[in-house]
């Protein structure tokens, strides 16, 4: 497999994901200038992708975590997972938050995430660094 990580527009993410992430109640909208993403490619497709948003300078919050259906449970959400972990802790954050489906929420407490609420399906998390 010849899984790269890179940085990815969010007008691709919302051209290749959108469909697929309103059905698994991922929030995305048509127009967003202040989410950065990571996405996954496996040769020259685009198969997943996670971002973060800056809340303050010291709170970035999680989103937008999504991989295609027949790529999941080969080891891609938690490539993106490092990955943006990574390019996240270069900065000076204190909290990060997220909005979590049933599908990321264990990642999330798997690394030191606790729920704070849960509404429509749909559970907040937060970590403290």
């Amino acid at each position: 497999m010849n899984l790269k990580i890179k940085a990815v527009e969010h007008n691709i993410v919302y051209r290749h994901f959108s469909k697929g992430m309103r059905q698994e109640q991922v929030a995305i909208k048509k127009m967003d200038d202040k989410t950065e993403y990571l996405g996954a490619y496996l040769d020259d497709e685009l198969i997943g992708v996670v971002g973060w948003q800056e809340i303050s300078t010291t709170h970035i919050r999680y989103k937008t975590d999504y991989v295609k259906k027949r790529f999941r449970g080969k080891k891609i959400y938690t490539h993106l997972w490092k990955s943006r972990d990574f390019a996240i802790f270069i900065g000076n954050y204190k909290v990060i938050s997220a909005y979590c489906t049933p599908l990321s929420i264990n990642q999330y407490l798997k690394n030191g995430f606790t729920k704070v609420s849960k509404k429509n399906n749909i559970t907040y998390l937060k970590k403290n660094l």
